[in-house]
């Protein structure tokens, strides 16, 4: 289970990786077509983007955070409750990064579908960010739990009452 997690975790890393540019890059260092997209277009794929860091926070926050808090892997005496928290804060300041990137993306958009949930998002931000700060520092604290499970619900109710529904799809990866 833990090899499982690991690697996912991994394959997660290694993509966006991937995806993310190096820091440091200059425009000259971009090739021509690319940077006339980037600059020209700065809205390109706005709502697969917000969907995409949405998802990414979604996951890491359902499985890393609620999952265990439902199990009760965050209660005193709950076999390896230490590591669970620390897991736990990680995948909440992943999510709140992850957050932010897709709030930016939605009030920089032209989309009226994501200017309708950038209160949720900017309010489940908040919150993500200084629990998560709790839970990498390990402090538990059920209520920042219960709050952001609360608001988390909220904002897919409010996603999909906009058009943007938000499920839990299990997709099996080869070899695992």
């Amino acid at each position: 289970m833990i090899k499982r997690q690991l690697l996912a975790l991994l394959l997660i890393v290694g993509v966006l990786t991937a995806v993310t540019p190096a820091t440091g890059a200059s425009a000259a260092s971009i090739p021509r077509a690319h940077a006339a997209v980037v600059m020209d277009h700065p809205h390109f794929l706005d709502k697969t983007r917000f969907l995409l860091h949405t998802g990414a926070a979604f996951y890491a926050f359902h499985h890393w955070v609620i999952r265990v808090w439902q199990q009760g892997g965050f209660k005193k005496g709950a076999k390896h409750r230490v590591s669970n928290i620390i897991k736990a804060g990680i995948a909440t300041l992943f999510a709140a990064h992850e957050l932010q990137v897709a709030y930016n993306i939605a009030k920089k958009s032209n989309s009226k579908t994501l200017h309708a949930i950038i209160a949720p998002v900017q309010k489940l931000l908040s919150i993500a960010q200084r629990a998560g700060s709790s839970l990498r520092h390990g402090n538990y604290n059920a209520s920042d739990v219960q709050t952001m499970s609360h608001d988390v619900s909220s904002l897919a109710s409010t996603a999909a009452s906009a058009g943007i529904p938000i499920r839990d799809i299990v997709t099996p990866i080869a070899g695992l």
